[in-house]
């Protein structure tokens, strides 16, 4: 049987017997409050009946005739009251559902009241229509008749009132059977209802189980009602809120993937793009510097140049003084004035001094300009055979303002430590470019160190940049730049060859610069650009590179 049919059958013959028991009850109420009219009628005419038997003897003591009147009219209006409770009595006693062997007696019972009461009305209208002389005989009768009239009412009272024990004892015996009825069904429908309570919370325990992620539990409920079909119906939908959460996650990992891959590629373009800047900007940068090294080379060489027969005339002249001195000692007045006037001993020293400083700054003049012809190879992509130690002395060469003492801050210590390096096959201008962005962080870094510290602390303590050089085997060559500042800390080494990062406030970094270094040596040449460092005691980079193009 369905859980509805056994619920139904339950509740309907648990709502039948409380509708049995309500009506029983609305009956016996009913009937019993049915004989409150009749018993407050009987009442009323008892206490009317002794009213007017005072109203008798107040008439008969009474001579004025006003007050006579007064008591005469009341008596009428007594006698009419009296009138209608009986004819209300009778029609009350009809509607009283009475037991077959008590309705006579109640009616015959009514029947003597009325018999009785005309009788007695009789003898007040003979008062009322006589004289005083007569009121003593009818007045004794009336005594009479309102005993009996009271007596036959008191009757007609008491059967009423055992009329109405009677139906309320039937009634209880009637609700005792009702609720021993009751309480037999209620333990079937206990153990219907434990039923489905049961199931029902097999399946509640199910959801919560699956609420808290196990995809692997089941419903139990084997029964063939409704509570089994929402179980079959459950567990079916477990399977496939499994399989399509199977489905999401899987199309969930290939989005993801998908996202990282979005994201590298714009991670790449970003890069790529700050890199072709990087690269534009670099190789107009380098076709400055040489067209402005070619500019300057010129006039440079062509001091430069003359110098030398420069020097050989000059050398060619003080000979000739020399000798003209030495066969003339006594010059004329005007000519000795005129060398004692211009220090002419004074002249023949300082001239070849000012040669020497002349070649000197010419020759300088000609080293710079060449390196910064050789570091202006930025716009070379080409592989060539080149010398490492000659691209760190020309960034070296560019850099030498930034590591020469300034006001309160010491010079900053160059040390290099060069091994015999062969040729390496590799791009001149960005292996230069690695170079350059290298030591200006390291000179950054020192510059930043020293800002903490005293021009003593410095002195004691002096900066220092270590250049070293070696063959680590055959294929491989290392130019390690290290520095002796604060060190860089293990949570920002992490990042340091991210594109963008940077630790330098806005305006001094751009964050790109080794980023753009890490690609040089590791995607373009194969190589390894590695940061070792301690906090508190420097950064080293060893930039690693194959001698030989892979």
């Amino acid at each position: 049987m369905k859980i509805r049919d056994r619920l139904v059958m339950l509740f309907s013959s648990l709502v039948m017997l409380n509708l049995l028991t309500v009506v029983i009850g609305g009956v016996s109420l009913s009937l019993v409050s049915n004989n409150g009219p009749v018993l407050s009628i009987a009442g009323q005419e008892q206490a009317l009946v002794f009213k007017l038997t005072y109203l008798a003897y107040v008439y008969r003591s009474q001579i004025s005739p006003s007050d006579r009147l007064t008591t005469r009219k009341q008596i009428k209006d007594n006698l009419d009251q009296f009138e209608n409770s009986l004819k209300t009595l009778d029609q009350e006693s009809d509607k009283l559902g009475l037991k077959p062997m008590t309705k006579p007696r109640v009616l015959a019972q009514l029947q003597k009241v009325e018999t009785s009461w005309v009788v007695y009305r009789q003898y007040f209208d003979h008062i009322l229509q006589g004289t005083p002389d007569q009121y003593a005989g009818d007045i004794s009768d009336i005594n009479t008749l309102t005993l009996f009239i009271t007596n036959e009412l008191d009757t007609l009272i008491e059967l009423m009132h055992r009329e109405a024990a009677d139906l309320v004892e039937q009634t209880q015996q009637m609700l005792v059977s009702i609720l021993g009825l009751s309480l037999l069904i209620m333990p079937l429908a206990y153990f219907s209802v434990s039923r489905i309570v049961y199931s029902l919370t097999q399946v509640t325990q199910t959801a919560q189980r699956l609420s808290q992620g196990d995809w692997e539990v089941k419903t139990l409920v084997n029964t063939h009602d409704e509570v089994g079909i929402l179980s079959d119906t459950f567990n079916q939908m477990v399977r496939q809120i499994k399989a399509s959460r199977q489905s999401l996650l899987d199309y969930s990992q290939t989005l993801e993937e998908k996202t990282q891959e979005l994201e590298q590629i714009l991670t790449q373009l970003t890069s790529t793009q700050a890199q072709l800047v990087q690269t534009e900007k670099m190789s107009s940068l380098g076709q400055l510097v040489a067209g402005i090294a070619h500019e300057i080379n010129n006039p440079v060489n062509f001091i430069y140049g003359n110098i030398p027969h420069l020097e050989d005339y000059v050398q060619s002249l003080i000979r000739v003084m020399q000798l003209y001195q030495q066969y003339y000692p006594q010059p004329v007045p005007e000519i000795q004035t005129e060398v004692d006037e211009n220090d002419l001993e004074f002249l023949q020293a300082d001239l070849l001094k000012i040669l020497d400083s002349m070649k000197i700054g010419t020759s300088r003049i000609r080293q710079i300009i060449l390196s910064l012809r050789n570091f202006s190879r930025l716009d070379e992509v080409d592989f060539k055979w080149v010398d490492i130690h000659e691209g760190i002395d020309n960034t070296l060469m560019i850099l030498a303002h930034r590591l020469k003492a300034r006001e309160n801050c010491p010079a900053i210590n160059l040390v290099k430590e060069y091994s015999q390096l062969p040729l390496v096959e590799c791009t001149a201008g960005e292996i230069n470019q690695v170079f350059m962005n290298v030591l200006t962080n390291a000179i950054d870094a020192i510059e930043e160190h020293n800002a903490l510290r005293t021009v003593q602390e410095i002195k004691q303590n002096p900066s220092q940049i270590t250049i070293r050089t070696s063959v680590l085997d055959a294929e491989w060559v290392m130019i390690a730049i290290a520095d002796n500042a604060l060190g860089i800390p293990q949570q920002v080494q992490k990042d340091i060859f991210n594109p963008f990062f940077t630790t330098k406030p806005v305006g001094k970094g751009t964050g790109l610069g080794m980023s753009i270094s890490y690609k040089i040596v590791t995607d373009k040449h194969g190589g390894k650009l590695e940061c070792v460092s301690t906090p508190g005691k420097g950064a080293e980079f060893l930039i690693k590179i194959p001698i030989r193009r892979h």
